[in-house]
């Protein structure tokens, strides 16, 4: 079976048959029970700050049982210093519309704030030519690192879904040897896709883009100002600066 056919049975089909249930519990009244009164609306309103209280609590401890392999993995590739005060980890992938907007955002956000480091945690769920780009790009970071940042800003500036012919041609354009990359498309980049798919499992994570801060995890494209907001907020919790670069 293609890595990406095994990614499609032991990843998404489970998350698609949960959604599912919850789409048609919403999409049939009849199920429901009556209209409800106001007494009932404040408990329900409660019920669901308790809720969102606890899925918090559980998403937070989700991240720190998996710091390290979240934020401190050597094997992953990443943009900003090392020493940085504010690490992200950024799940995406190379056919999501989505991310490649995200993408544009985070190379503005990593100038503007020196303090931030974004970790790339590829997450390669929507086509087979989204798992070979990414075992291409583990491929070029781990031969050759300082390639890394040109040929993923390449991958993610193509309009439209990745083709083996279009991935073949970002190899091209950068100078890249795919027969030397393709040797270190071994064992251990396909145990990397993996792991971070269960990562992603691991924290809830069903689509991309996502972004993992220290002790939240945000769902979806996020535009420069709210991003901002963000790091800005974590900043500060941190006791850090919000001064950027321009």
């Amino acid at each position: 079976m293609k890595p990406f056919l095994k990614v499609m049975a032991l990843f998404v089909l489970p998350s698609i048959v949960l959604m599912s249930g919850t789409v048609r519990a919403l999409a049939n009244p009849a199920e429901a029970p009556n209209q409800n009164t106001q007494a009932d609306n404040l408990e329900t309103g409660d019920s669901l700050n308790q809720w969102m209280k606890a899925r918090r609590l559980m998403e937070q401890r989700a991240i720190r049982r998996h710091h390290e392999a979240l934020f401190e993995n050597p094997q992953d590739p990443f943009q900003g210093k090392k020493d940085a005060q504010l690490t992200l980890a950024y799940f995406f992938d190379y056919n999501c519309a989505f991310c490649k907007r995200q993408d544009a955002v985070l190379q503005r956000i990593i100038q503007r704030f020196p303090q931030v480091r974004v970790v790339y945690k590829d997450m390669p769920i929507l086509a087979d030519s989204s798992f070979e780009a990414a075992e291409l790009a583990l491929a070029v970071y781990r031969q050759t690192p300082e390639h890394y940042s040109e040929f993923h800003r390449r991958l993610m500036a193509k309009p439209g879904a990745h083709t083996s012919r279009s991935i073949q041609a970002t190899l091209n354009a950068e100078k890249l040897d795919s027969g030397v990359l393709k040797k270190a498309m071994g064992p251990d980049v396909i145990r990397h896709l993996y792991q971070n798919l269960g990562l992603a499992e691991a924290l809830g994570i069903g689509g991309t883009p996502t972004l993992v801060f220290p002790d939240q995890v945000a769902i979806g494209f996020k535009d420069e100002q709210a991003l901002t907001d963000l790091i800005q907020t974590h900043l500060q919790g941190l006791g850090g600066h919000e001064k950027t670069s321009g």
